[in-house]
C-alpha cells in the first residue's frame, strides 16, 4: 500500500453514492505542480467509506482547499475519443481536513490598513532578556 497526502481543491461538490456495500463519498480534486517551467494540474478522484468523512461531505465544495490523506489506489487508464490515452489517479482516503483560505490582499483599501499594521518583528522586543544574534562568520562553532 502506497500512503499519500496533498493539498488540492475540489472540483465539484463532493457526492455520496449509496452502493451495494454501504455508502461512499466521492468527489475530484485538483493538485496543482510545477514542472518543467510551467504549471499543471492533476486531477485525483478521491473516496472514501469513513462514516466521519461521508457526513462532512456537504461541507467538501467547490473550491474549497483540502489536505487529503489515504492510501493511492491502482490507477485507471483510459482512452478518450481521439484514442489518446489517460490515467486516473485514486485515493482513498483516511483523513480530510480544511486548509486555510489565503487572504487576498486589495490594492485601495487593504493598502492603508496594512501601513498602520506592527512589522511582527518589532512586535515583542521589549521582553527579550538578551539581543538577538547577528549573521557573522565569526561566531561559528566550527
Amino acid at each position: 500500500m502506497i500512503f499519500c497526502h496533498f493539498v488540492g481543491r475540489v472540483g465539484k461538490d463532493a457526492k455520496v453514492i449509496n452502493g451495494t456495500h454501504g455508502d461512499f463519498l466521492t468527489m475530484d480534486v485538483a493538485e496543482d505542480f510545477y514542472y518543467a517551467g510551467e504549471n499543471h494540474t492533476r486531477w485525483i478522484r478521491v473516496r472514501s467509506n469513513q462514516p466521519n468523512l461521508i457526513n462532512n461531505a456537504k461541507y467538501y465544495t467547490k473550491g474549497k482547499p483540502l489536505l487529503i490523506e489515504g492510501a493511492m489506489m491502482e490507477p485507471t487508464i483510459w482512452t478518450d475519443k481521439n484514442e489518446q490515452p489517460h490515467i486516473q489517479l485514486i485515493v482513498s482516503a483516511q483523513s480530510i481536513n480544511f486548509m486555510p483560505l489565503g487572504k487576498k490582499r486589495e490594492e485601495d483599501g487593504d493598502a492603508s490598513q496594512n501601513s498602520q499594521a506592527q512589522n511582527p518583528a518589532e512586535e515583542n522586543t521589549q521582553g527579550m532578556p538578551f539581543e538577538a544574534p547577528q549573521d557573522n562568520a565569526e561566531d561559528l562553532p566550527f
